[in-house]
């Protein structure tokens, strides 16, 4: 199974932000780096990172990615959204020694917010809607792949959210198909990400009007089908785990949000055991605009 960090799909940990919202928006519990890719159409860009142990006590694999990523609204008072994620990334065998870093595959998507009219003039807010998004993952990256040389990936995910005064929720779902390399003809397996997250946020008028501190809880369930390698299912790859993803969001104001994340594992069934989930955690800051 290819590293999931990799891939731009750590999609366990929760990530929040709210983009372009006033204080005590609605912070979308989401997940990790392909996060930025789902934010309601606005325009912000972002500096994230975040790492993620797997394996075993003494077969562990050390994941650290670092990425920038930005979105825009090109047409006002529509709410399209283009978006993209640029990330590097550094792989370390903790217990064996050696490792790669260098760019990863560049992910690009478009997003469309459909607002729930009806229920924000019931609750007095702009935190109910349905958003839809697409997305590809670029070949230039040279972690999996020579740069250039590898398949062409694609995204779908669906989201809905609710907000009721200062607490909010949210459901997602997504799937990823990974095309089959052209050269050898494997495939590795595809991945279904379901998921939610509730969120409290409280104002914190002594710093300014706009300021806010948000904790929030998100929880997924991840599946990774195994691989084809040699037109054959691979049964000793593919897997699935629900985590557990405690956030804390900080607002000084200014449309600026900082977040720190951690993501634990609960349960997990892998067919070999170094894919399993030992711990993630992540930490960045958004800026709207």
């Amino acid at each position: 199974m290819k590293k999931i960090t990799g891939k731009i799909i750590l999609a366990s940990m929760a990530l929040s932000i709210s983009n372009a919202y006033p204080a005590l928006a609605h912070h979308e519990a989401i997940f990790g780096p392909q996060s930025s890719i789902m934010l309601s159409a606005g325009n912000y860009v972002s500096l994230q990172g975040f790492s993620r142990q797997t394996g075993t006590s003494t077969e562990r694999t050390q994941e650290t990615t670092g990425l920038f990523s930005f979105g825009f609204t090109p047409i006002p008072d529509i709410p399209f959204g283009v978006n993209a994620v640029i990330p590097f990334s550094s792989i370390s065998e903790l217990d064996k020694g050696g490792g790669k870093a260098g760019i990863e595959d560049i992910v690009v998507g478009v997003n469309y917010r459909y607002d729930l009219t009806s229920l924000n003039n019931m609750f007095g807010n702009t935190g109910n809607y349905i958003l839809g998004m697409s997305s590809m993952e670029l070949t230039n990256g040279v972690i999996d792949h020579e740069a250039f040389q590898g398949p062409m990936d694609y995204m779908g995910a669906l989201m809905g959210s609710t907000q009721i005064g200062p607490f909010a929720g949210l459901i997602y779902g997504l799937f990823r198909h990974n095309n089959a390399d052209g050269v050898s003809k494997n495939k590795d397996g595809d991945n279904i990400y379901l998921g939610g997250g509730l969120t409290y946020s409280q104002p914190l008028e002594v710093i300014n009007k706009e300021s806010y501190l948000s904790g929030q809880l998100g929880i997924s369930y991840e599946t990774y089908f195994s691989d084809i390698v040699d037109g054959k299912l691979d049964n000793q790859t593919g897997g699935r785990g629900v985590l557990l993803h405690p956030t804390v969001v900080f607002s000084p104001g200014y449309n600026t949000q900082v977040f720190g994340i951690v993501s634990i594992p609960v349960w997990q069934s892998y067919a070999d055991p170094a894919n399993q989930d030992r711990f993630r955690v992540g930490l960045g800051v958004v800026y709207g605009f």
